[in-house]
């Protein structure tokens, strides 16, 4: 199972406990760790998916010009 599959079960598994919830405030918190698990499995995917690119900022005197 990959890393992304992983983190999306995860979350699967948050869903099913919000369903069972015992009151609202429980609910939202199992959601709102749902939501972080598959924003983790979207950026483990995006990382695995495309190769990395280094962001450079530009050199001091390149701005200036």
């Amino acid at each position: 199972m990959s890393l992304t599959e992983q983190y999306r079960a995860y979350a699967d598994e948050c869903f099913g406990w919000a369903r069972t919830a015992k009151n609202d405030r429980e609910r939202e918190i199992f959601i709102q760790m749902a939501q972080t698990w598959l924003a983790a499995a979207v950026r483990a995917g995006a990382s695995t998916d495309a190769p990395l690119q280094q962001k450079t900022l530009p050199r001091q005197d390149d701005a200036e010009a």
